[in-house]
């Protein structure tokens, strides 16, 4: 389960034709159209619950308690707890296809198709407006806000089963509605090309009586062949699949009277083998689900979430991913397992518990890991095992509200090559601060996300913690401006080309520890333009801040981008309030730098590496308060310049100068600062003058490198002078 921030991202989001064109062929030629991708993508599900989608996919979501999966074919999915009774009857799990819904775009109506029984004249569910009817078949559509009158639908008809004494989701959701699916993307069918045999799933409840449930079945020879939801109606579900072996999960969920989830039942099968000829009966027990998942640690805590996160790999390197789990003192048991015998299991925990009110902020992010599931999911934090981060929220003077959200997700060797979903925190004060015991235990590797206090996500990149040691990390400490940003490993690329396919672009904010966001609060004006050469490749307005196009790449060329930012009409923003980055860079086929895996970006495969381009990078670090406002006379300012990095990987051409200007007459007059430092790094410092108090300076930037790259950013209001 998990609580959405918006995987800002860049995999998954939207991309739409636009951009100048260019005849492909010949010295320069770029061929084809210009794309890009959206500024980020915050995708409404069917019941009202929000996904966001950050940079190389990572997703994040709100309320708590959706469960997610990967499937075979790389969709994923995100499953609310009240809508899981029904899969396959009638929701159908396209309803909830992550992938699929962000090509809609964000806001935009999501087009569904409803069957209904024989007789039954089709009625519009709760929610949905109708736009077609045709005998036993509907067409229609819910809109962004219409979902959330679906879901309530959804929890009520849950609330009334319970409160009938009877299973979860057996009772009629819409009279006579038998089947609703989203009307868009292909109909996925099991391949036909292979020997099938039937499969009969036989579900239990914990008295022995048949039950309803669904059953995700994958096969483990190559999960190519065989990824399907089975639905399993009054202890019955059968399907035909490729004869092999298999993996498969179920849950069985409780619900309260108002249709929220108050437990999970998680069954694994880890090997089960499907022959030719006869039917395989397969046992799908509720109390199998023995091992009771809880973890203590040294501090006094409080449960905010419990995490499964399965991988099930494939004899051929495939496979997919569910991630489940529960919400507060809510309880979850899964079934044990011994480790696979076709391809691998991989078995992680994960938790997220809080401080005791009346007590300074802690918290505890911990995972576990296993190649099999044990008996006894008990499990107690070392202290020895801990890392302590001190996590420290800065924010905007006109933010919308004092609280926000902290995100986190387990990273280690298996799952950084899965697509990242985090969960969220309880709320938390921003600005203000949390300390964060993070645990190593796995390896100690983390990805971390916020939502500020403007509803905005920002998300980190993967990060390894030693521990005994102690971090301090800054999220939202401004000025937040555009830029490429700089990473302690291997990521989705934001410029990048794979092959003769070119991605360039920036994050639509950086902060001062490289935490990224390519989303805009309502009523931003952007306008990003791309030229190469000096032919314009592309010039799009918001929320495009990047352009895919394809050229030969043993072709050297000149690239320059202008990023043009306009947030004056956004109330709740005082700061940054206008910024233009302008950067030029020089591709050779030189002096881009191959990214192994997972780093990712367009184009790229497994014969086809992402090559990190040569382009510019500043971090700006301000002494300020956490309200990004200062009261020295004095203002200083650590300055860092460099490439887009990867880890190791991206340009390491010199710095060959840095010049810093200021302006307290928005911009009418520049008077430089004081620069000093070399090789990138730099200590910057200039006047506060008294006649300049309560209001907000501007800066502007430049650098070179030896390449013959630059980088000017001129910023608007950068940061508040104390009154």
């Amino acid at each position: 389960m998990l609580t959405v921030l918006g995987l800002v991202m860049t995999g998954g989001a939207a991309h739409a034709d636009g951009g100048g064109r260019r005849p492909g062929g010949g010295s320069g030629g770029v061929a084809g159209g210009v794309s890009g991708a959206a500024a980020g993508a915050q995708i409404t599900l069917a019941t009202g619950q929000r996904v966001g989608v950050g940079p190389g996919g990572v997703l994040t979501a709100h309320p708590t308690g959706l469960s997610w999966s990967t499937g075979s074919d790389g969709d994923r999915y995100a499953i609310p707890p009240a809508a899981a009774p029904y899969l396959g009857r009638p929701l159908d799990r396209s309803l909830f296809d992550v992938t699929e819904l962000a090509k809609l775009g964000a806001g935009k109506r999501i087009p569904v198709r409803m069957t209904f029984a024989a007789g039954v004249t089709p009625s519009a569910p709760p929610g949905v407006t109708l736009t077609t009817v045709d005998g036993a078949t509907a067409g229609g559509y819910l809109t962004a806000d219409s979902t959330r009158t679906f879901g309530a639908a959804v929890r009520a008809a849950i609330g009334a089963d319970v409160r009938a004494g009877r299973p979860a989701g057996s009772g009629e959701l819409v009279p006579g509605l038998t089947g609703m699916r989203l009307a868009s993307g292909a109909s996925r069918q099991v391949s036909p090309h292979y020997a099938q045999a039937i499969v009969e799933f036989r579900a239990t409840d914990l008295a022995g009586a048949a039950t309803t449930t669904g059953v995700h079945l994958v096969n483990t020879d190559d999960a190519r062949r065989a990824d399907v939801y089975v639905s399993v109606v009054d202890g019955i579900g059968r399907v035909a699949v490729p004869v092999g072996h298999y993996s498969f999960t179920a849950s069985f969920r409780d619900f309260d009277e108002q249709g929220e989830q108050t437990g999970l039942h998680y069954v694994i099968g880890a090997d089960v083998t499907v022959d030719a000829g006869d039917t395989t009966t397969v046992p799908v027990a509720e109390t199998a689900a023995t091992a009771r998942v809880s973890v203590a640690t040294p501090r006094p805590s409080l449960p905010a979430q419990a995490i499964v996160r399965f991988v099930r790999q494939d004899a051929v390197g495939g496979g997919i991913e569910e991630f489940q789990g529960v919400a507060g003192d809510d309880v979850l048991y899964v079934s044990p397992r011994p480790a696979a015998q076709i391809g691998r299991l991989h078995y992680v925990l994960q938790f997220c518990r809080q401080s005791p009110a009346g007590v300074e902020a802690y918290r505890y992010d911990v995972a576990f890991a296993f190649d099999h599931i044990p008996a006894d999911e008990s499990l107690r934090v070392e202290p020895a095992h801990l890392a302590t981060v001190h996590q420290h929220f800065f924010g905007d003077p006109a933010q919308a509200r004092d609280t926000g959200m902290l995100y986190s997700g387990a990273y280690d060797d298996v799952l950084a090559h899965t697509p990242t979903m985090l969960n969220p925190s309880p709320v938390q004060q921003m600005p203000g601060e949390v300390t964060d015991y993070v645990g190593t235990a796995d390896g100690g590797g983390w990805i971390q996300a916020i939502v500020n206090g403007n509803g905005l996500p920002f998300w980190g990149q993967p990060r390894r913690y030693l521990a005994g040691h102690e971090y301090d990390v800054d999220w939202g400490r401004g000025p937040l401006v555009p830029g490429v940003g700089q990473y302690p490993e291997p990521a989705g690329c934001v410029a990048c080309l794979a092959g003769d396919t070119f991605d360039v672009g920036l994050q639509a904010a950086v902060d001062s520890d490289g935490h990224v966001t390519g989303f805009m609060p309502r009523g931003v004006d952007t306008r990003f333009r791309l030229y190469r050469n000096g032919t314009l490749l592309a010039d799009r307005p918001m929320p495009y801040l990047d352009a895919q196009f394809t050229a030969d790449p043993a072709e050297s060329a000149d690239f320059r981008m202008r990023y043009e930012v306009d947030r004056t009409g956004v109330a709740t923003v005082s700061q940054a309030t206008r910024s233009v980055t302008v950067l030029t860079f020089r591709y050779a086929p030189s002096t881009a730098v191959a990214m192994p895996a997972p780093g990712s970006c367009a184009g790229q495969s497994a014969d086809t590496p992402c090559r990190v381009l040569p382009v510019l990078s500043a971090s700006y670090r301000l002494a300020v308060d956490a309200h990004n406002t200062s009261d020295l006379a004095t203002q200083t300012m650590q300055l860092r310049v460099g490439h887009q990095r990867y880890g190791k990987f991206g340009s390491t051409a010199p710095i060959t100068s840095v010049r810093v200007e200021v302006s307290t007459d928005d911009g009418s007059s520049w008077q430089p600062a004081r620069v000093v430092g070399t090789h990138g790094r730099y200590q910057v410092s200039w006047a506060n003058p008294a006649a300049a108090r309560g209001s907000s300076p501007s800066l502007r930037l430049t650098a070179t490198d030896a390449l013959g790259g630059t980088l000017t950013q001129t910023i608007t209001a950068a940061y508040t002078i104390a009154g």
